[in-house]
């Protein structure tokens, strides 16, 4: 994904591409975990109740 951002993004714009791209991978999508695993708890309410076997 990212080759084809650089390879799209014109000569003088690649570091600004791809510091743009690191900071949407490693900055903004991780804020979106909570919500993410808050929506899965809703839809697999079982999946809280399972024990594990002895």
């Amino acid at each position: 994904m990212r080759a084809l951002l650089q390879a799209e993004s014109g000569g003088a714009y690649v570091g600004r591409v791809t510091s743009v791209a690191n900071f949407v991978g490693l900055g903004v999508a991780p804020l979106t975990f909570p919500h993410t695993g808050g929506a899965v708890g809703l839809c697999a309410g079982g999946l809280r109740r399972v024990e594990l076997p002895r």
